[in-house]
């Protein structure tokens, strides 16, 4: 992996300050595993958000022989104080206040993802992992990939602690009394710290965990010595929801679906859905609304309307339609080569092909096939039996009408893809080669046409059904063969029995039946 090893970072649930260096030391390698990476990202995640990336070109120094066990590779350091300083607002407590308030945006949950680099062929520079993407007024950020830190959580607190860069340690040394584990103050005050009569003044803490609701205070009256207690229970204030009624996006069908908003008030926030498409869903982490979902079906005009509320029965709404595109169309990659015919057969009343081929870049749902006689003008689609496996054999039965022996025939294939998307044809040319018998043979009938008058001789045969088929020899139908011979040509599924009439009358002919080949579908010799 180019990111070897993180080096140096905040531990787990940490507290650190934003206004102290954030450091972290991170071990990479080029994308190709050498040495020095060309350049190395972290990326800032907030409350489990993406909010922005730095960029190290220059590494701080290298290990090439693993001397400290971290691994072989060059040291980027980074410190990420500035964009979390970029995170907070400011909060000057109010004079005579009397409730505790929760100031969300004064503290946040960080962690970093980093990525190594390499270059293209081209010399172009190319991230390792998935880039994230920013937050915009209409989009939300979208999450990349790499190796994750530690998470922790930044305080915009102004304390300065040179003595001790950890900010834990430096808050207990402030702690008077009994404090838990994971609560701090936010202060130097000292024990001795006073208020008078008719004074105020806030005392600001941090927790990991708990919420403050009550406060116990120590008292003396004037001229006194005894202290007394007073525990008052207090409701934390309440600041109502609200979030930024940005437009939202359309949606298409089949494409993941997601938009985002930023909650502001005190939490927990919850969500309340009004009036959403079937397909479409809220819900909220934290701070971060989200809507998600898958559209089914293309729509104009829908109606998107949820309102989010939270403590105090505060509420904010929003309202907006959107249009769900229909889905996109994707073109079919597959590609088929490798064309074969194996087999020919005209034995089924048409003319069967069976061909082998290649399919790249994935197998398709069916396969479409035609066949040209005439060079690629025209295109004969199967009648029956088409292709309609991706397997890389199968057949098509074509109507022969055109089809004689000898003719070249061009077969052209497409993978057909999800959404009957057809891939980029590919031919193949053959010569068709009769097999089949089905459709009857050829037979020639010579006749001694010595004592016969033309226009006055019939000839009949029997047919395969045993039905006399009869016609006359004439000019037109017979062909002087020299020496006074007459010839007759016939196409019949079973072997004929001839006989011959002149005027009516059967006569007695010296006659020869030869066999000469198949017929076709017309009844023609080929």
């Amino acid at each position: 992996m180019p990111i070897v090893t993180i080096i140096q970072q905040p531990s787990t649930n940490k507290i650190v300050a934003a206004y102290r260096p954030i450091v972290f030391l991170v071990r990479a390698r080029k994308t190709d595993n050498t040495l020095f990476p060309d350049v190395v990202y972290c990326d800032v995640y907030v409350n489990n958000v993406f909010y922005r990336t730095l960029e190290k070109t220059q590494y701080v120094s290298s290990n090439p022989n693993n001397s400290d066990g971290f691994g072989i590779g060059s040291d980027f350091r980074f410190d990420i104080q500035q964009p979390c300083q970029e995170l907070f607002d400011k909060k000057i407590p109010d004079n005579g206040g009397t409730s505790i308030q929760s100031l969300s945006n004064s503290i946040k949950t960080i962690f970093c993802r980093f990525r190594s680099s390499g270059t293209n062929s081209n010399g172009f520079l190319v991230s390792e992992n998935t880039v994230p993407v920013q937050g915009t007024s209409k989009f939300p950020p979208v999450s990349g990939t790499g190796t994750q830190s530690n998470t922790f959580d930044v305080v915009n607190a102004t304390l300065q602690h040179l003595n001790n860069q950890d900010l834990e340690a430096h808050l207990n040394y402030f702690k008077n009394g009994v404090w838990g584990n994971d609560v701090f103050p936010l202060s130097h005050r000292p024990s001795s710290y006073t208020i008078g009569k008719n004074q105020s003044d806030y005392l600001s803490i941090v927790s990991k965990t708990k919420t403050p609701t009550s406060l116990r205070i120590k008292f003396k009256n004037k001229g006194q010595n005894t202290f007394f207690d007073k525990t008052a229970s207090l409701i934390p204030v309440c600041i109502p929801v609200t979030f930024p009624t940005n437009l939202i996006g359309n949606g298409q069908v089949g494409v993941a679906y997601l938009e985002g908003f930023q909650l502001s008030g005190t939490p927990p926030f919850t969500f309340v859905p009004v009036n959403l498409p079937s397909w479409l869903t809220g819900s909220i982490n934290g701070t971060t609304l989200t809507l998600s979902g898958t559209p089914t079906a293309s729509a104009q005009n829908v109606t998107v309307e949820f309102s989010v509320s939270n403590c105090g029965n505060s509420t904010a709404s929003f309202i907006q339609t959107i249009n769900v595109l229909p889905a996109q169309v994707n073109p079919c990659l597959i590609t088929i080569s490798n064309i074969s015919i194996t087999s020919q057969d005209d034995n089924n009343g048409g003319i069967s092909y069976t061909a082998t081929w290649t399919n790249t870049n994935g197998t398709p749902i069916g396969v479409e096939v035609e066949v040209s006689i005439d060079g690629g003008t025209t295109w004969i689609t199967p009648q029956t039996g088409a292709l309609t496996n991706g397997n890389s054999i199968g057949y098509g039965n074509f109507n022969s009408a055109n089809s004689n022996a000898g003719i070249s025939h061009i077969l052209r294939l497409k993978a057909v893809c999800t959404g009957n998307q057809l891939g980029t044809a590919s031919t193949q040319s053959f010569t068709y080669v009769p097999t089949g018998t089905n459709w009857g043979l050829c037979y020639e009938f010579t006749i001694d046409s010595t004592n016969v008058l033309e226009n006055t001789l019939w000839v009949e045969y029997t047919d395969e059904n045993d039905d006399i088929i009869g016609g006359q020899i004439n000019t037109l139908l017979a062909q002087d063969m020299g020496n006074n011979y007459l010839r007759y040509v016939i196409c019949s599924k079973t072997e004929p029995v001839f006989r011959m009439s002149q005027n009516g009358s059967q006569i007695e002919v010296l006659f020869t039946v030869t066999q000469l080949g198949p017929c076709n579908q017309q009844g023609n010799c080929l």
